[in-house]
């Protein structure tokens, strides 16, 4: 299986079951145009999207879709990878959840991004550390030094803009 070939698979899933409501992408590719779902956090998609994305709540219900490539960014997917899907399409590339979902880890993901995003793109500490401190309770293990990295970073650059007025 060609994982480049993915994107187009599922594109095609979401629009055959007509999935616009009560669904979420958890996305493992790259570059692909979001779909009408909500569209979980991806690091590639979530810096370089045309305004920072919405925070993505701890519990959701729906249909989750999930490219099993999307844990290659983060431990908060491994959990869903663990679970028995509903359905499998492509091959084994896009996986289908029905039901009720706490993803905190998930949720605390994207307030890292979207931290990242006020302090990488639009050079905005003071909203960055508020997204990187409602993403500390719950980050994903394999984000944790990211986070304090970029909470360092933060508050430096906030310190360095205070000191200097």
């Amino acid at each position: 299986m060609d994982w480049g070939q993915s994107s187009g698979r599922l594109a095609a899933y979401l629009e055959e079951q007509h999935l616009t409501s009560n669904c979420a992408v958890a996305s493992g590719t790259l570059w692909r145009s979001p779909s009408k779902c909500l569209e979980l956090p991806n690091f590639v998609a979530d810096t370089y999207a045309p305004q920072v994305r919405a925070a993505v709540a701890e519990r959701f219900e729906g249909t989750l879709v999930v490219q099993p490539l999307a844990a290659s960014w983060s431990s908060a997917y491994v959990p869903l990878l663990r679970r028995k899907p509903d359905e499998i399409h492509g091959k084994g590339t896009i996986l289908v959840y029905r039901g009720s979902f706490d993803i905190p880890e998930i949720a605390a993901l994207s307030h890292l991004y979207r931290g990242f995003y006020y302090f990488e793109r639009l050079q905005d500490p003071v909203h960055a550390l508020e997204e990187f401190g409602l993403a500390e309770k719950h980050c994903p293990e394999s984000d944790r030094e990211f986070l304090a990295w970029m909470t360092g970073a933060a508050k430096g650059a906030l310190a360095g803009a205070k000191g200097g007025k």
